[in-house]
């Protein structure tokens, strides 16, 4: 027993200690650094960005065990956060889409879902805007990929947006 406690114990504090290191995707805020001491320690110097996973410990872990971000390398900057997650069934990723976005609203106070179109995004269906605020998501369940639910949420920025269409823009400009 006494063992047993003990590796509990040494599991739990390394688990602790790896939350603490990593930022989680209630907090990641678009067009600043990423919080993290080793954020720019592998770029992708082929590519305008990098883009790597990173474990979720946050409020939405239950929902999303990592999530993605994009650095913008030119700035090093966040210019997209995203998560996905499947589920077996339509109501259970829509039950999943109404906690989510009880958090999200918490974080996003004052937002609203608006068409892609209104709000000139190219490719993207709906958002969730503030007019004053660079700051916008989106949040839908989907099939993209077989018989199964999946639940997209993406947070970008209409500044870094153009800022990466810029830069890919740029990228495939150049001759190769």
């Amino acid at each position: 027993m006494k063992r047993i406690t003990i590796t509990f114990l040494a599991t739990l504090a390394s688990s602790l200690v790896n939350a603490a290191e990593y930022p989680n995707l209630d907090t990641i805020e678009i067009g600043k650094a990423f919080p993290h001491p080793r954020a720019d320690a592998f770029p992708d110097l082929n590519r305008p960005t990098t883009q790597y996973k990173v474990p979720n410990y946050g409020s939405t872990k239950d929902i999303f065990s990592e999530y993605q971000v994009v650095i913008l390398n030119e700035v090093k900057k966040v210019v997209i956060v995203s998560a996905e997650a499947s589920f077996a069934t339509d109501k259970a990723c829509e039950d999943n889409k109404k906690k989510l976005k009880s958090i999200i609203q918490a974080r996003f106070p004052g937002f609203n879902e608006r068409e892609g179109k209104e709000l000139n995004l190219r490719g993207i269906r709906s958002a969730y805007v503030k007019d004053d605020v660079n700051t916008f998501y989106t949040l839908n369940c989907m099939r993209k990929y077989g018989p199964f639910a999946i639940l997209d949420y993406h947070i970008r920025g209409k500044k870094e947006d153009k800022e990466l269409n810029a830069a890919w823009k740029t990228f495939f400009s150049k001759k190769r």
